[in-house]
């Protein structure tokens, strides 16, 4: 081509070329964030071919929509493609700034193509029937696949393990909270209390301090869960690591001046209470440029640097005290394990790892917690494939901890049982529950005393595949992929 033929295809199709530009640009991080989860999440072989036949799928309707601008036929599909896309970096230009350029680029070939292209289509060939044809199968595969693969069933082989324990979480508690029963219950299958500590209750004859002395009577293993008042934030994240750092030393203080005896010391690593309700109304009102200004201005705040070294002083300060140094996180972080950087912990405002100095950990695969932000249950094989990857990271220095007692799935017995044989079962030593008052209130000694002696047998348990695990995982690691300037 010479000088003359180049500029007059620029000309022609510069809605093509912008729009080929924008594509490559989205693909980076997309490809890159689907080989990462295929290599480091210890996937299942149906979430590698359904990623696979994502990325099929996208070139192929890009394909298409190159192929419909080129030879100037109908741009309808291309245009509609380019509004979405349109959309999608604008939600991506909050974490990532160059992304404008990408949004400026796109508007300019959507006013291009509405100018110089035929957007109604007309069937006049056979050869437009083949290509509306081609972009149906294309629009209506995912929908086959996803419905296909949900009745796919996964079934998790028995796994004999005598040192498994079922503990409990013990956060909204009162002076009757444990009776004689589920002292000796608990007791008996070497449970474990992780008793929520206020910093509120840190003095002589609090709630906790009665609570404490009764469980060491009773010779049950308890773990301090400290808490910070809710106006400090209540959880340990990065904006609230110097009151936590007073918290724990003020804590062992305490511990030692009264005689108590607790295991280990737990952080609950959360996102600051005000924060995440505030997160969590947005994303239900569906306020999502508010979410994503709020999860940028955290992103790029000097707290989380700083918090990251203060826990990490703060773990060694619980361990040269005699404790075991526990932290708890929400499964979200095992993004930053894999790929070794910390993008999705700036993102909530925690430190969960590193600091690395944790003698312990439990990660929150909350079916109920998740359902509630995202409308929809990711379903047992949400356990089963965050089971996976902390099984590959952590292997036996982490557990999984469930919830909700009394909430879908979990208001019968019997789901009890099911999600925590699927921990079981992937070899880990134990399973940790949100929370026992709530457990007791719904299901009694007698479900107490069912769950506890069921968990004792070896038994397979099987569940249906759930794609939807699959997006939420592949959409967390393409936010990974993304820099966050």
């Amino acid at each position: 081509m010479d000088k003359n033929q180049v500029k007059r295809f620029i000309k022609e199709q510069f809605d093509s070329i912008l729009f080929l530009i924008n594509i490559i640009t989205l693909t980076i991080p997309i490809i890159k964030a689907i080989i990462f989860s295929i290599l480091s999440f210890n996937l299942m072989f149906i979430d590698s071919f359904i990623l696979l036949l994502f990325i099929l799928l996208f070139f192929s309707v890009n394909t298409i929509n190159i192929f419909l601008l080129i030879t100037k036929r109908s741009a309808l599909f291309p245009l509609l493609n380019m509004i979405l896309y349109v959309l999608i970096f604008l939600i991506l230009s909050f974490l990532n700034l160059v992304y404008i350029i990408s949004i400026i680029f796109m508007i300019i070939s959507i006013i291009f193509t509405v100018k110089k292209r035929n957007i109604i289509p007309k069937f006049r060939t056979r050869k437009s029937f083949y290509i509306l044809s081609v972009i149906i199968i294309l629009l209506i595969t995912p929908i086959i696949t996803h419905f296909s693969s949900s009745i796919f069933t996964i079934s998790v082989p028995a796994h004999a393990n005598p040192d498994f324990r079922v503990s409990f979480y013990c956060e909204f508690y009162h002076n009757n909270t444990f009776t004689d029963q589920h002292l000796i219950a608990l007791r008996d299958h070497n449970s474990r209390i992780f008793l929520a500590i206020n910093e509120s209750e840190i003095n002589n004859n609090s709630l906790a301090l009665n609570m404490t002395r009764r469980l060491n009577a009773a010779n049950i293993s308890v773990y301090a869960w400290l808490l910070l008042n809710q106006s400090n934030g209540y959880w340990a994240a990065d904006t609230n690591v110097m009151e936590f750092n007073n918290l724990v030393n003020n804590f062992i203080n305490w511990s030692n001046d009264n005689s108590l005896e607790y295991d280990g010391i737990m952080i609950d690593s959360e996102p600051d209470y005000n924060r995440l309700n505030s997160l969590m109304y947005q994303i239900k009102s569906l306020n999502i440029f508010g979410a994503l200004i709020d999860l940028k201005s955290q992103a790029v705040s000097t707290e989380h640097i700083i918090a990251q070294e203060e826990y990490q002083r703060i773990a060694r300060t619980i361990q040269d005290e005699g404790f075991e140094a526990m932290v708890v996180g929400f499964p979200l972080i095992l993004d930053d394990q894999a790929d070794n950087d910390d993008t999705i912990q700036r993102l909530m405002g925690v430190s969960t790892m590193p600091p690395y100095n944790w003698n312990y950990s439990s990660f929150m695969i909350y079916r109920t917690t998740f359902r509630e932000i995202l409308t929809v249950d990711l379903g047992s094989y949400m356990i089963y494939s965050y089971g996976n990857t902390i099984k590959k990271y952590f292997s036996y220095t982490s557990s999984v901890s469930l919830s909700r007692c009394g909430v879908s799935p979990y208001n019968n017995i019997d789901q009890f049982i099911h999600d925590a044989y699927i921990v079981k079962n992937l070899g880990f030593n134990e399973v940790i529950w949100w929370e026992f008052p709530l457990f007791i209130n719904e299901f009694g000694i007698t479900g107490l005393n069912t769950f506890l002696d069921s968990m004792e047998l070896s038994r397979s348990v099987s569940f249906n595949y759930s794609p939807f695990t699959l997006y939420f995982r592949l959409f967390i690691a393409i936010i990974d992929e993304i820099e966050i300037i």
